[in-house]
């Protein structure tokens, strides 16, 4: 008899709860249904608004990668710019350095010539003063073989006049030797100095 009064006395314990009526049973689903209305139209709120940041800030995005894009072709002109400049740059050093080569080589060419062209002057400067130097001792030597003054005497006392006569012509000749000696002299001097000066300048 215990065993099957404890089989039922559970039976008996659940006629003593309430169960509920069919009245509240649908006002609790008219309440879980709001809720989850409601809870609905939250979320979706919710998501929208996510949806409307998530597109700004794809808005956003793009407007920077399109500035983005925008720079880096004006970088690329840019560097096609200074590359072309470059190319330009090079090729002026490259024409200047081949200008700058053939000046080099005319101005050493020149100044061989010049050299060249001082030896000879140097030269020729040197053969004039050793011609000089003859043509002054010659004509020193002719001059004081002419201004030698002669040792003969008169034998009569009446040609005395006409010897001194020719003396004093024989002296005036010899003057005008001098003169013409020493002009000759001093003219050869100024053609030295001339010549002298002359290579100095042009090696100026």
């Amino acid at each position: 008899m215990s065993c099957i009064c404890q089989y039922y006395a559970p039976a008996l314990n659940s006629r003593s709860q309430i169960l509920p009526t069919a009245d509240e049973e649908t006002e609790e689903n008219v309440v879980d249904i709001t809720n989850a209305s409601e809870s609905d139209d939250t979320k979706i709120a919710v998501c929208a608004s996510e949806l409307a940041s998530c597109r700004a800030e794809n808005w956003l995005l793009k407007k920077k990668l399109h500035d983005y894009e925008i720079t880096i072709e004006n970088l690329e002109q840019l560097v096609a710019t200074v590359v072309d400049k470059q190319h330009h740059i090079l090729g002026e050093m490259f024409e200047l350095r081949q200008k700058n080569q053939e000046l080099d080589t005319e101005c050493r060419l020149q100044r061989e010539y010049h050299l060249v062209e001082r030896n000879a002057l140097l030269q020729q400067l040197q053969e004039a003063k050793t011609l000089i130097y003859r043509s002054t001792k010659m004509l020193y030597s002719r001059a004081r073989q002419l201004t030698r003054p002669t040792t003969r005497r008169p034998t009569n006392p009446i040609p005395r006049r006409r010897c001194n006569i020719k003396c004093l012509q024989r002296s005036s000749r010899m003057r005008g030797k001098k003169t013409i000696a020493k002009a000759t002299l001093k003219l050869i001097l100024t053609a030295i100095m001339r010549m002298s000066l002359s290579p100095t300048a042009a090696h100026r």
